[in-house]
């Protein structure tokens, strides 16, 4: 088990290096939109403090799992390990709500065929990079209950658990 869980982990790293490079895009495009699109009435003006917040947010939570919450889960077959997959799976929960809050900002904003060019890329970047996210989440969240599932069986106790069902985000 160890071996499959390390591979998995190292997969999950990856994603979260891919998700924040994407942020990090998505960012700097933005700055660029509050330079260019400023006049435009259409386009929200402080898009690029919304995305820095929402990626501290994201930043935190990935230096979390892969501080503390993956190397618990590699070294120890233990209950402490599967307390810290459970709350994980807890935070990834409360991080839908902020998602669909990010979802709902840029996407609130009616994209005509007279807006800013560039606002249209960022509209149609961060849609691509909250798909990603969210794909991201559902399938660690999946990593993670199987996890919990198996300590079940292993150990016979029983863990706070949180639906997989419960953590798909459901953006549209």
């Amino acid at each position: 088990m160890t071996d499959v869980l390390l591979g998995e982990v190292d997969g999950l790293v990856e994603e979260h290096q891919k998700v924040s490079r994407a942020f990090k895009e998505l960012i700097v495009l933005s700055q660029e939109v509050d330079r260019v699109c400023k006049n435009h009435i259409d386009v929200p003006k402080d898009i690029t403090n919304f995305l820095i917040k929402f990626w501290v947010t994201l930043e935190a939570l990935t230096q979390k799992e892969e501080k503390y919450i993956f190397p618990s889960l590699i070294k120890d077959i233990d209950r402490r390990a599967y307390e810290k997959a459970n709350e994980a799976l807890r935070t990834h929960s409360k991080l839908k709500t902020e998602l669909k809050v990010l979802v709902d900002y840029v996407l609130q904003y009616k994209v005509n065929e007279n807006s800013c060019e560039l606002w249209k890329e960022l509209v149609n970047r961060t849609t691509e990079v909250v798909t990603t996210l969210e794909e991201h989440l559902n399938y660690e969240g999946e990593i993670f209950a199987q996890m919990i599932n198996s300590y079940q069986i292993y150990d016979g106790h029983s863990v706070d658990i949180v639906s997989p069902s419960d953590l798909k985000l459901k953006i549209s």
